[in-house]
């Protein structure tokens, strides 16, 4: 769980995120390679701010699926 939020850390600054979650679906073996990924599942406005929700997932090397998440950070939207 460390290394998934530590990955999206490294990509969205903290402040701009509001939620994260994790659960782990399989034991990951010390040695593993890692990999974390992320897709947009949806764009929406709460309490004023734009909002991007994230599915998130790490695997491995032999693409077993090792922990699933999800993240909701602010984003700039372009204005109109």
């Amino acid at each position: 769980m460390a290394y998934a939020g530590q990955a999206l850390t490294d990509v969205v600054p903290p402040h701009r995120i509001r939620h994260f979650s994790s659960r782990f679906t399989a034991v990951a073996e010390v040695g593993s390679r890692l990999t974390c990924e992320g897709h947009v599942i949806e764009l929406f406005d709460q309490s004023g701010e734009s909002l991007m929700k994230l599915a998130l997932r790490m695997k491995d090397q032999r693409d077993e699926i090792k922990l699933l998440g999800e993240a909701v950070i602010l984003i700039d939207r372009p204005s109109q």
